[in-house]
Parts: structure tokens; C-alpha cells; sequence
């Protein structure tokens, strides 16, 4: 490779990645560059990528090594994303294309867990804070990786102490302004009974949860009828019922494992009946 060159992976979009972590062993020797070595390099490499006609540029900074960020921003490096310990910033290279690097990942999902036991009850709960504080059904967001029926059986577990089993989604909810701007929210509501009937005592989270029970329909009802559960609530039970009704599995969970060069990937499928 040329001299001077930041160290870097080629993708199959002709795109290149660095890694501030693997150029500091590799190109510095493990030692912090100073401002001008790093630039020195930083516009070698831009020159060599340009020459060889690369497109984009990804370039990961460990927070160990956030000098990076204003020398790359002075050579026309924008942010990408950010999590705890990285931030990755990017640049397009061609003059002559349009830039088709993808938008940073911009939809969280939420779920919530519409527990019936064989009673026909409901499994409600209130939350100590929030923006919403009347009864709703347990549940809240999916962890990075988490399936939505592990995350809704997660959430449930966490905030009533019930160990629920997932039976397929209900329906899902889709907002294009969400708590953050440029962001979206799907919120999933899946149908679930409690894994044991004979073990259906609740046990509230501490720190979350301010009430949890189980009620009734005829008691949900009154709750919709008083103001305090939202209307919301009542459109998905009457789904659920008329769902149920039918004798149909709704929109159902199937796992797959697709080969995908030398690895394995598990995909969850879902299906309307």
C-alpha cells in the first residue's frame, strides 16, 4: 500500500472503512499522532481513494481517539451515527454521483404485550413516569438485537413478574415523529397468555411499574368510560377479539436460517393467516 496511507477495508461497494482503533496500532505504532501528522496522512489517503476511484469513506472513532473528529471535519467529514464508545463519521468521494450512502439507522421498535389470562383478563399496568400515566399494556422497548417476542416477553416479565407466552401480533403501529428528530417508531402489540394459569400472581417492578393487576372486560370498560385507559386500548382488544373470533392465526412467527456465504443467519418471518 502507498506510504501514508490510513490502514482500511474495501466493501463491496467500493466503499472503504477505518478503524481509528486498528490505524493507531497499525499506522502510529500505538502512539497518539499530532495534529499535522494525522492530517498529513488523513489527505494522503483522501488523494489515494480518489485516485482509485473509491466512493464512500466510513471512518469509526473510538472514543479513545476523538482527536479525529475536528481533522476530519475540516476535511469535509459529516457525522454518521453514535453509540457509547464510537461515532462514525463519513465523506463521498466522487464529484460526479450522487451520494448513496445510506441514511444513519433512523427506527426504534417498541412492544407491548396483550396478556389474556384464561379468565378472559386483561393484564394492565401504570408506569411511575412518563408522558402517559393512565392503565396500558405492559411492554416498551426492543434491546439492539432482541426479537420482538423475546423483547415483549422481557418487558412483561420485567414490569408484572408474569412469564408470558408469545402467540403472534396483533397489529403494529408506525409514527414518522418520534422522540427524536429524523426518527420513526414501530410498536408492535402481540397477543400472549401466562406460561403457568397456576402462577399468575403479579409482581411490579420497583423502579417502573406503579400499579399492575389483572381486570376484567367489564372493568376495562369502565376504566375506557372514566378517562383512565386510552381509547387506543380498546381498538386493539377489539381486534384481538375479532381475530380470536375467527379461528385464524393472525400474523404469525416463523424462524428461518438462511446461508449467507460462510455464516448462518436466523431470520423471523411473519405471516398473516
Amino acid at each position: 500500500m502507498t506510504d501514508n496511507v490510513l490502514s482500511f477495508t474495501k466493501d463491496v461497494f467500493d466503499g472503504v472503512t477505518v478503524k481509528s482503533t486498528v490505524s493507531f496500532e497499525k499506522d502510529f505504532e500505538n502512539t497518539v499522532p499530532n495534529t499535522e501528522l494525522a492530517t498529513k496522512w488523513l489527505e494522503t489517503s483522501i488523494e489515494f481513494w480518489k485516485n482509485q476511484h473509491y466512493n464512500g469513506v466510513w471512518f469509526e472513532v473510538d472514543l479513545k481517539h476523538i482527536y479525529w473528529v475536528p481533522i476530519l471535519a475540516q476535511h469535509g467529514f459529516t457525522f454518521h451515527r453514535a453509540r457509547d464508545e464510537l461515532c462514525v463519521m463519513i465523506r463521498w468521494l466522487p464529484e460526479d454521483k450522487p451520494n448513496t450512502l445510506p441514511l444513519y439507522p433512523f427506527t426504534s421498535v417498541g412492544v407491548g404485550g396483550v396478556v389474556v389470562n384464561k379468565k378472559g383478563e386483561v393484564l394492565l399496568m401504570r408506569e411511575k413516569r412518563g408522558s402517559y400515566l393512565g392503565w396500558k399494556f405492559p411492554g416498551g422497548l426492543a434491546d439492539p438485537g432482541e426479537r420482538i417476542s423475546e423483547a415483549v416477553k422481557r418487558e412483561v416479565l420485567e414490569e408484572t413478574g408474569i412469564k408470558a407466552e408469545f402467540k403472534n401480533v396483533i397489529t403494529f403501529r408506525h409514527i414518522t415523529q418520534s422522540l427524536y428528530e429524523k426518527s420513526c417508531d414501530l410498536y408492535f402489540l402481540c397477543y400472549m397468555t401466562p406460561v403457568n394459569e397456576d402462577d399468575i400472581t403479579i409482581v411490579k417492578c420497583e423502579r417502573e411499574t406503579a400499579d399492575a393487576k389483572w381486570v376484567s372486560r367489564e372493568d376495562i370498560l369502565k376504566l375506557s368510560e372514566s378517562g383512565e385507559i386510552h381509547h387506543f386500548h380498546m381498538i386493539i382488544l377489539d381486534r384481538l377479539d375479532k381475530l380470536l373470533q375467527s379461528g385464524r392465526n393472525g400474523c404469525y412467527q416463523e424462524q428461518f436460517s438462511f446461508k449467507a456465504g460462510s455464516s448462518t443467519r436466523q431470520w423471523d418471518m411473519y405471516f398473516v393467516d
